[in-house]
Formats: structure tokens, C-alpha cells, sequence
């Protein structure tokens, strides 16, 4: 509904943003929406959070949760954990086809290695 930073909001606020939206969405377009985008970044390093907010979109009627880690889903992949591929203006046709078809995959393997190192580096 505000378009929040959700991880620093607690369950009942998280949950209202999640019922409010998509009840507005609904009303606006006439349609059920069962998608979410998690806006901002999804904090996948916080195992707790990501298990409960999962747990709460199921809760909400949610079927699918666009992330922001970076990839293409698969068959296994989690519906409620999809990963995305960032498109702006200055892609043309062919990079969007060339990121569908995989060859922005290894962007994937740098973001979450400077994740993990910006972690250590805030804990140290």
C-alpha cells in the first residue's frame, strides 16, 4: 500500500501491507492478484524472516513473491522466493533475449559473493 522497507515493520504491519495491497490492486483492476513484489531489497540472507514473510504470503492468499536476487527461476524454484532479471531502457531486444536465455546468469555468482562479503564486513 505505501510501498515500505517491510523488514523493518512488524508482523501486523507486514500482514496489513499484504492484505491492503492487494486488495487495492483487486479493486482497481477487477481481477485477483496472486503475485507479490517484494519491494526493496529481499533480505534472503535472514532465514527467519524470509521462512515467516513466506508463511505470511501463503496466509494472504499469495501464490508467487518476486524477489530482487538476481536469476532465472527454474522448475524447483520457490514461487514465493523468484528470482529476477533487471531490465531498464537501456536494454535493446536482443539483451533481453540473451538474459532470458541465460547469459546474464553469472551476475548472480558476484551479487551474492559481494552480499556475503559485505555481511562479514559489517559483523567484523
Amino acid at each position: 500500500v505505501s510501498h515500505p522497507l517491510l523488514i523493518t515493520l512488524d508482523w501486523k504491519s507486514i500482514r496489513e501491507e499484504l492484505r491492503e495491497s492487494r486488495r487495492e490492486i483487486e479493486d482497481r483492476i477487477q481481477r485477483g492478484v496472486d503475485l507479490f513484489a517484494h519491494p526493496y531489497a529481499f533480505p534472503q540472507a535472514d532465514a527467519a524472516y524470509t521462512e515467516r514473510f513466506c508463511d505470511l504470503l501463503r496466509e494472504c492468499g499469495y501464490a508467487s513473491n518476486a524477489t530482487t536476487i538476481l536469476g532465472r527461476a527454474w522448475n524447483e524454484t520457490d514461487g514465493l522466493r523468484l528470482p529476477r532479471l533487471p531490465a531498464n531502457e537501456a536494454d535493446d531486444r536482443q539483451l533481453l533475449i540473451l538474459k532470458a536465455q541465460g547469459y546474464y546468469d553469472w551476475m548472480a555468482v558476484l551479487q551474492s559473493a559481494a552480499k556475503h562479503l559485505r555481511r562479514k564486513v559489517q559483523t567484523s
